[in-house]
């Protein structure tokens, strides 16, 4: 409910639904962030293009999250991808995607703010984001 208050229609919020990366690779995020649709995409899955913002809370599965799905999600060219570290409390937050990687990583601890690069005047505190 935070994304959609903040951002209201703007973007599409859609929880734990599937994004189509290619013919093989269908996640499901915990979180998506998806450009504006008119049939909020029922009549088919977003792909990389559609995704504003995309997050992955981490908990017991960091290392799948970090050594699978992140270059995964760089690959696609996914634009903007939060790692969400619960024990670590903090929001890793990768952007620029490469073939094999994002160029641009930093990692954003409890107590700052954060703002999606679509959205840089909507600021989140990472509080707020790891509850």
């Amino acid at each position: 409910m935070l994304f959609v208050r903040r951002l209201g229609r703007r973007a599409i919020v859609r929880v734990q639904n599937p994004i189509v990366l290619d013919d093989y690779s269908e996640p499901q995020p915990d979180v998506t962030i998806l450009a504006p649709r008119t049939d909020y995409y029922v009549g088919a899955h977003p792909r990389p293009g559609d995704v504003l913002l995309c997050i992955e809370v981490m908990d017991a599965g960091a290392s799948y999250d970090r050594t699978l799905k992140l270059p995964l999600y760089a690959k696609k060219h996914v634009r903007e991808l939060w790692l969400v570290d619960l024990p670590g409390e903090a929001v890793e937050v990768y952007r620029r995607p490469s073939a094999a990687r994002y160029r641009d990583q930093r990692r954003v601890e409890r107590g700052r703010r954060i703002a999606p690069l679509t959205f840089p005047r909507v600021h989140f505190r990472v509080a707020d984001i790891l509850g």
